[in-house]
């Protein structure tokens, strides 16, 4: 699965920079707030209770005689407009996010491709025995999260093969 367009480079200066933005995007918005699991799981709502929230907003701003007096209208308003104004911000972050990890991705699948091509081209040279290889052969399998095993190609049966049997 090579990707033409991965033969790019970040600097680590470039890498800085973007860090800083990102810190400084952190600063723009100072009420972030992070949430634990349970009070993630209290608040779950999709978009169709948006669709719900903002009707209720506007039949309040209509009727606002159905509030209490403790009740605060512009508080509840101030809450939909900064959640208004971040959705696009947090939609083209999720973009970039997802762009990040499919390129991640790809990087990391090519460099494991060109592993396992090394593994193979040491193993050749294990069986040559080539000084100091059976060593890199051994130490590359441990690293490996599956056991290794030399990908042969499976041959899948065919009618002829299964009717004599």
């Amino acid at each position: 699965m090579p990707y033409n367009n991965l033969e790019a480079s970040l600097s680590s200066t470039e890498q800085a920079d973007l860090i800083q933005r990102i810190e400084d995007m952190r600063a723009l918005l100072p009420f972030l707030i992070n949430l634990t699991p349970k009070e993630k799981q209290q608040g779950r709502y999709g978009q169709h209770n948006y669709a719900f929230l903002r009707a209720a907003f506007d039949y309040a701003q209509q009727r606002p005689e159905l509030l209490p007096p403790s009740f605060s209208l512009t508080g509840w308003q101030a809450d939909i407009e900064l959640y208004d104004r971040l959705m696009p911000i947090a939609q083209q972050v999720a973009i970039l996010q997802e762009a990040l990890n499919d390129t991640m991705f790809a990087l990391r699948t090519e460099a494991q491709k060109s592993a396992l091509d090394f593994l193979k081209f040491a193993q050749v040279a294990a069986t040559s025995n080539q000084p100091g290889t059976t060593g890199i052969v051994e130490n590359l399998k441990s690293k490996l999260s599956k056991p290794y095993k030399a990908r042969t190609p499976k041959v899948s049966p065919t009618i002829e093969n299964t009717e004599e049997q």
